[in-house]
């Protein structure tokens, strides 16, 4: 699938000025979003009003992503894991310069019935980053916890908490077993 998707993508995608681009549903922006593990516990954000997409803010989050960039494109023939790595690090930390990390593909995920979701689509990788676990770099965006999956799943009670592709993600059976 993701190859394929990819494929598609660099034959037929290109850049549009962002502004432009989240308001027209004719165009589809790919993000990567990657849910990240660390021991038995799952990255949970709360995205806070100094974040750029308004619209998600003051709710929770599974997903570290965000859009693709031209210079995600250099040197690479992977341009959306490239993006991923690029948010992990800006967002969280993590950098990969040993390659010993992996995200693993999940899925593709679309969600049209919000004003946010119309105009993006998510590319869902799985990562496990391992011990210590990251620690939150962009803490004037977004606030971060480490919280064991008893404690989403009590979470999940009440899904207006989550923006919409968490929501969808956290409905899915076996989303966590990766």
């Amino acid at each position: 699938m993701r190859s394929a998707f990819l494929g598609t993508m660099l034959e037929k995608g290109f850049f549009v000025e962002r502004r432009e681009a989240e308001r027209s549903p004719e165009w589809k922006q790919v993000i990567p979003y990657c849910l990240v593990r660390s021991g038995g516990s799952w990255l949970l954000l709360e995205r806070l009003k100094a974040q750029s997409e308004a619209r998600l803010h003051g709710l929770y989050s599974l997903g570290v992503g965000g859009h693709i960039n031209p210079c995600d494109a250099e040197g690479t023939n992977d341009l959306i894991e490239a993006g991923a790595w690029r948010e992990l690090g800006e967002e969280i930390g993590v950098k990969n310069p040993d390659r010993s990390l992996r995200l693993q593909p999940l899925g593709l995920l679309n969600d049209d019935s919000n004003e946010v979701g119309a105009v993006h689509v998510g590319l869902v990788f799985g990562l496990d980053a391992g011990e210590p676990a990251p620690r939150i770099t962009e803490q004037d965006k977004m606030k971060g916890s480490w919280t064991p999956l008893a404690e989403l799943e009590k979470l999940c009670q009440d899904p207006g908490r989550f923006e919409s592709w968490t929501a969808e993600i956290l409905r899915v059976p076996g989303w966590e077993d990766w």
